[in-house]
């Protein structure tokens, strides 16, 4: 099974994120060979996406572990709808697997002109990884799926057995809807449970403090 990772920073505050995420998606072509800049999902050499996972999160109501500071983020908002533009991604049919883990509803018109609210979803700890490990667990052999992160990063006071020493990578994850930490290696062992060792793996996490999400690899910053 192959990963690749890349990470950006989360907008300043007050930003609505537009101008940061258009950044990224033109840099998607590059970075994911999957991604064509013009037509989504064309037909390439490295074959099509099947599978795209967007967890966005504004956090309402939810705030810092032990701090009375709010997690709330707007700009998320705000990309999760240019990613499903990007995308094309379509209310009635899609030609890939969508998996969308949002904190807030939104109206939506694609690009059939089929204008219809997106309801919010369940975008704990506890969804994200049953999401992921659905995934892994049904997708086919040649399969590759993208998973994009848009919210909070952060590094622990203690790893995930509860030490305190070792490798930087080992404190950092990002922040599920219900405040929960997910650590970055985690993360990738619910990645790894695939089926098969074929498929691949891509990840954008767009947040601050996640240059580890996934542990030890090679990590492209935009």
């Amino acid at each position: 099974m192959s990963f690749s990772s890349t990470k950006k920073m989360v907008t300043e505050e007050g930003s609505d994120g537009r101008e940061d995420v258009q950044s990224l998606i033109s840099f998607l072509s590059a970075v994911v060979p999957n991604f064509p800049s013009s037509s989504w999902n064309a037909p390439l050499k490295t074959g099509r996406v099947t599978h795209i996972v967007i967890i966005c999160l504004t956090y309402p109501g939810i705030y810092y572990p032990q701090h009375n500071i709010p997690l709330k983020l707007s700009a998320p908002k705000n990309d999760f709808e240019l990613l499903l533009r990007h995308f094309d991604y379509c209310h009635k049919q899609n030609s890939v697997q969508f998996t969308l883990l949002n904190d807030f509803d939104i109206d939506f018109t694609d690009s059939t002109g089929v204008e219809r609210g997106i309801e919010r979803t369940d975008t704990s700890r506890d969804s994200i990884r049953c999401a992921i490990q659905k995934i892994m667990c049904t997708a086919e052999p040649n399969a590759k799926i993208v998973f994009f992160f848009g919210g909070h990063g952060g590094i622990a006071e203690v790893n995930m057995m509860g030490g305190t020493s070792g490798d930087e990578c080992d404190f950092q994850t990002i922040i599920a809807g219900d405040g929960r930490r997910i650590y970055g290696k985690e993360l990738r062992s619910w990645f790894c449970e695939a089926r098969y060792p074929t498929i691949s793996v891509t990840t954008v996490f767009d947040t601050g403090n996640s240059a580890g999400s996934l542990g030890a690899l090679p990590l492209l910053l935009l």
